[in-house]
C-alpha cells in the first residue's frame, strides 16, 4: 500500500492511500470500498487512528497480474497528521480476511495455530529488531519492551 498525505483546497487534510489486493479473485471476492467505510491504523507507539473514507471507491484491475488497486481518499483530523507525521508511514500493511477464510479454517486449525505462533515469533524478532535499530528512542524502546 502506497501512502498520499494531501491537504485539499477546503482546508481538509486527507490521507490518500493505494490499496492493492493481490488476487487472481481480488475483484470478485472484495467489490469496492463504501463511502465512510472505517479504517484503523495501529501506530508503533501504541496510538490507534480511526479514519473513515470520503468516497466510494471502485477497484481498478491491472491486466497483467489480475491484481485490484483501490484509491481512497481518507479524512484526517489534526491530531491525526500530526501522529503520522511522528512515525515514517510510506508504506502500510493490510491483511484483509477472506469470507471464504472461516470454512478453510475450520478444516485445519492446527496449521492455522501453527501459522499463528510463527506469526508472533516473527513480531517479537521485529520489535527486537526495532530497538536494536532505535535504541535512542527510549519511548519507543519501553513500550515495544511491553509487548
Amino acid at each position: 500500500m502506497v501512502t498520499d498525505i494531501a491537504v485539499t483546497e477546503k482546508n481538509i487534510t486527507k490521507l490518500r492511500l493505494f490499496q492493492k489486493l493481490i488476487s487472481k479473485d481480488a475483484s470478485k471476492n472484495y467489490g469496492h470500498i463504501p463511502f465512510e467505510a472505517l479504517m484503523r491504523i495501529s501506530l508503533i507507539s501504541g496510538k490507534k487512528i480511526d479514519i473513515y473514507s470520503l468516497e466510494t471507491s471502485y477497484g481498478e484491475v491491472e491486466n497483467y497480474t489480475g491484481s485490484v488497486i483501490y484509491k481512497t481518499d481518507f479524512l484526517l483530523k489534526d491530531s491525526d497528521v500530526k501522529a503520522l507525521s511522528e512515525v515514517p508511514v510510506d508504506t502500510i500493511g493490510i491483511i484483509a480476511t477472506d469470507p471464504y477464510w472461516v470454512n478453510i479454517a475450520e478444516k485445519s486449525i492446527d496449521e492455522i495455530l501453527t501459522d499463528h505462533a510463527y506469526c508472533e515469533q516473527k513480531a517479537a524478532s521485529t520489535c527486537i529488531s526495532l530497538i536494536i535499530q532505535f535504541p535512542d528512542r527510549t519511548e519507543l524502546v519501553e513500550e515495544i519492551t511491553l509487548l
